[in-house]
């Protein structure tokens, strides 16, 4: 016969390994920008931006640290290959202001999200691990 204690002790092991994995897997999708941008017609501060998979298998969810900026994306595959991990925020810089231009997430990426200006040539900044 089995002992309940095991259970006891094993339950909290399982709980606390779940966490450090959460916790673990939201810090590498965390970036930090370092400056103000638009992105879907709304200014966004500077600061730190979550991006992780969106509510369905096809989108990406970029959130601001106090999630007062919440966006969701369609995302395909693109340019990036089908091993590429990486988590790219890509901004055209129009002059003095900055706009989100793609959302790479990683073998999947966003189409344009900015519109293009006759104005200026944009210069591309990248912003990513």
């Amino acid at each position: 016969m089995r002992s309940p204690l095991r259970k006891l002790f094993l339950a909290p092991a399982i709980m606390v390994a779940a966490a450090v994995a959460t916790s673990t897997a939201m810090a590498e999708n965390q970036l930090n920008v370092p400056f103000s941008f638009m992105a879907a017609g709304k200014m966004c501060p500077a600061g730190v931006y979550d991006v992780d998979q969106g509510p369905a298998l096809n989108t990406v969810r970029l959130v601001s640290e106090d999630s007062s900026r919440n966006f969701v994306w369609i995302v395909a595959p693109g340019s990036p290959l089908p091993t590429d991990q990486r988590i790219v925020l890509t901004f055209d810089n129009f002059g003095s202001t900055h706009a989100l231009h793609s959302v790479q997430f990683r073998n999947k990426i966003t189409s344009r999200l900015d519109k293009p200006s006759k104005e200026y040539v944009p210069s591309r900044i990248v912003a990513g691990q």
